[in-house]
């Protein structure tokens, strides 16, 4: 599973609002997560 699916996962589970890279700091490191959500808003 690739990171961006790992953190939408978790995104689409969660019944938070608000995210900060430190939410996901176990799934990968900082700029990987950083690209994967910046992917992530992209596509919407």
């Amino acid at each position: 599973m690739t990171t961006k699916a790992r953190i939408q996962s978790r995104l689409k589970r969660s019944k938070r609002y608000v995210f900060t890279r430190d939410d996901f700091k176990d799934i990968a490191g900082y700029d990987q997560i950083g690209r994967a959500l910046s992917a992530l808003v992209k596509e919407g």
